[in-house]
């Protein structure tokens, strides 16, 4: 989340996720403890392409620090395994989640808390006009009912 679509959906939020800088594990940042948004600033971020919305990316990964510097964006990935490769061999850092960043532990990396970045929220999206009985008791299940 966010979605600002029209013809979509969002049902109830299921999960949230503080983000982590991912860096390799040969950078400054990378012995830090925790780094802050305005950290961003200093270093080159990889940009995504593909399918997502810039709203989503930019909700996830501003364009500028909370003070106003710009955060420039570097190498572009169209997958997280791109991006966490490019970080890897340097040059380029990420905030990514903290449950991704748990799931990928490599040695070329390292992931730093970001003290004061969005927490990314998760829900099921459907688009509107294709709901189902089996949608909607999906829904129903994943609140609980």
């Amino acid at each position: 989340m966010p979605v600002h679509e029209p013809d979509l959906t969002v049902g109830p939020e299921l999960y949230t996720e503080r983000l982590v800088l991912a860096v390799s594990s040969a950078h400054p940042l990378a012995g830090r403890d925790r780094v802050e948004m305005e950290d961003l600033g200093d270093h080159l971020v990889v940009d995504l392409e593909g399918p997502v919305p810039d709203y989503v990316w930019q909700a996830h990964t501003p364009a500028v620090t909370p003070s106003g510097r710009p955060i420039r964006r570097g190498t572009t990935a169209a997958t997280l395994e791109e991006a966490l490769t490019a970080i890897g061999v340097g040059g380029v850092v990420s905030p990514v989640g903290s449950y991704a960043a748990a799931s990928r532990q490599r040695r070329d990396l390292a992931f730093v808390p970001i003290t004061d970045g969005p927490v990314l929220r998760y829900a099921p999206v459907w688009r509107s006009a294709a709901e189902t009985t089996l949608v909607r008791a999906f829904v129903d299940a994943a609140r609980g009912g």
